[in-house]
């Protein structure tokens, strides 16, 4: 009887406010939700509500107090804290009740974030703003603006970023065990990321066409998801995005001009005036809205000079962000929590250093890989008492001299230069499954001196065998700033003196293999170290 009821009421026209006031003491809690906001924003608003359960559940340890992973406090003192319950009782009062409930939902949501930084995730932020246009009409058009910066974003990151047009996009098709993922990946890259941009462009010149867009891509990406097995800590935020999001794009242009009817509106609706729509047919946004839609659509650039987050700047799946590898006594371990968390560690160059000085040993070592280019990488090292880390250059990581005692530092080498390598053939060599390359051959057929600039991006290289290729001398000025690099094996080869002005600053290399070559032992003599 109760499932008639509503659905019957979501035919229905909503009830007048002041039959809601006059029955809201005898209705049954899920109908006074109901109509404290329009009919079918509720049931929209219930979607979320779900979605946002489901993903609390199956990222369950997230939410609570841990000591492995440990909580990341906003704030050094604050102990841990745990908010699964808290936030699922949060859902169900925004149930009842929507407005006053979801105010007191995302205050919990902040809170627990100000306990634990690890909470800083995407979904954690975007099914909230879903949430607030189910219940507030003007934060409708906001929301669809949101969409439209995630979508133009997610694929303006991926067109720019060297691990979603590599190793990211093929690691997806892999997972599908797809035997031509060499041949498909590139073109899988691009269609992706410009179908998100596409779709943004779509959703601001026809929004209801991109009502079908936003139910194409989001359930795309659910069925890829649950192809290969992954990541389902964002399942349900793209489920509510499907039909959330395919709602709001639906009814953009309809959104009605509304107008204050009487006091009791005023008070309930607080200042729900949307204006006249403008000449797209869009309801024209007041300077509130225009402020909000401004910062959506231009701070996702920031990203990249590290002034926005990238879980504000709609920075998914392009992987465009930094990678944090630890130098522990056990060797090399990258920071990740998939396995115990469903989540990552937030890769923001604040939340990485401090995680690392949470789990460090004395004498431990830090480096984070960034790939963006205005960003240089970071060093550092746990103290002898291990409560704080040492900011270090990147000589003395490498080197093993530390302020006091550590290990020789482990760098992370660069996942696309490690993927372009491996298409062109070359090899590599680790010392450990877990470790970092250590050595390269190139063979005649493989060689391409434009490899030799990926080579530069494996910052533990010891070793580099290029044997009777087609080297030329100016092609060894790639090899600058590889700090470990000891040998190399030019035999055969037609360089000659000049090719040493670019080995002569590798402060680690004493051997060079030369047999069949035109160096000479007293130039060589004066490179080796």
């Amino acid at each position: 009887m109760t499932v008639l009821i509503a659905l019957g009421m979501s035919k229905s026209k909503p009830l007048p406010r002041h039959a809601d006031l006059d029955r809201q003491a005898e209705s049954p809690l899920y109908l006074r939700g109901i109509r404290k906001i329009d009919t079918l924003g509720y049931w929209m608003l219930v979607v979320c509500l779900v979605c946002m359960a489901l993903t609390v559940l199956t990222t369950w340890l997230l939410w609570q107090n841990r000591t492995t992973p440990p909580n990341l406090p906003l704030f050094d003192g604050l102990t841990g804290l745990s908010f699964g319950f808290l936030i699922l009782i949060g859902l169900a009062a925004t149930a009842v009740w929507p407005r006053q409930g979801l105010i007191g939902l995302v205050v919990l949501l902040l809170a627990s974030i100000g306990f634990d930084l690890i909470r800083c995730q995407p979904q954690v932020f975007a099914i909230p703003v879903l949430m607030a246009a189910c219940v507030w009409r003007p934060m409708r058009p906001v929301a669809c603006w949101f969409l439209v910066a995630m979508w133009l974003w997610a694929g303006i990151h991926k067109i720019v970023s060297p691990y979603w047009m590599g190793s990211a996009a093929w690691s997806l098709l892999n997972r599908l065990h797809l035997s031509n993922a060499n041949e498909l990946y590139l073109g899988f890259a691009w269609v992706v990321a410009l179908s998100e941009v596409a779709l943004a462009v779509v959703a601001i010149l026809k929004p209801k066409w991109a009502a079908a867009g936003c139910i194409a891509l989001h359930c795309g990406i659910v069925g890829m998801l649950l192809a290969i097995n992954w990541n389902f800590s964002v399942l349900y935020w793209n489920i509510a995005t499907a039909v959330v999001g395919a709602w709001l794009m639906w009814t953009w242009r309809s959104l009605p001009a509304e107008s204050v009817k009487s006091n009791a509106d005023s008070k309930a609706d607080s200042g729900a005036v949307l204006t006249t729509a403008n000449d797209s047919g869009r309801p024209a946004l007041v300077l509130w809205q225009k402020v909000v839609v401004s910062v959506l659509l231009i701070s996702p650039i920031g990203v990249y000079n590290g002034w926005v987050p990238h879980f504000l700047a709609h920075v998914l799946y392009s992987e465009h962000m930094p990678r944090a590898m630890m130098t522990t006594s056990e060797g090399p371990v990258e920071i990740s929590t998939w396995d115990s968390l469903n989540v990552p560690v937030p890769r923001t160059r604040s939340i990485l250093p401090k995680y690392f000085r949470a789990v460090a040993s004395p004498g431990d070592k830090l480096h984070i890989l960034d790939s963006r280019p205005l960003l240089e990488d970071m060093y550092f090292q746990a103290s002898p008492s291990g409560n704080k880390i040492l900011a270090v250059d990147r000589e003395t990581f490498y080197s093993g001299r530390a302020v006091s005692g550590g290990l020789q530092g482990i760098g992370k080498d660069f996942d696309p230069a490690v993927f372009a390598l491996q298409l062109a053939g070359v090899k590599m060599l680790k010392k450990t499954k877990q470790g970092m390359i250590y050595a390269v051959a190139f063979t005649p057929e493989n060689y391409d001196a434009e490899l030799l600039k990926h080579v530069r991006q494996l910052p533990n290289l010891e070793e580099i065998q290029l044997a009777r290729c087609s080297v030329a001398d100016d092609d060894l000025r790639h090899l600058d700033g590889l700090l470990l690099l000891n040998g190399i094996g030019l035999s055969g080869t037609q360089v000659t003196d000049d090719c040493l002005v670019h080995l002569k600053d590798l402060p680690s290399l004493h051997y060079i293999e030369s047999d069949g070559t035109s160096l000479t032992f007293g130039a060589l003599e004066k490179v080796l170290k």
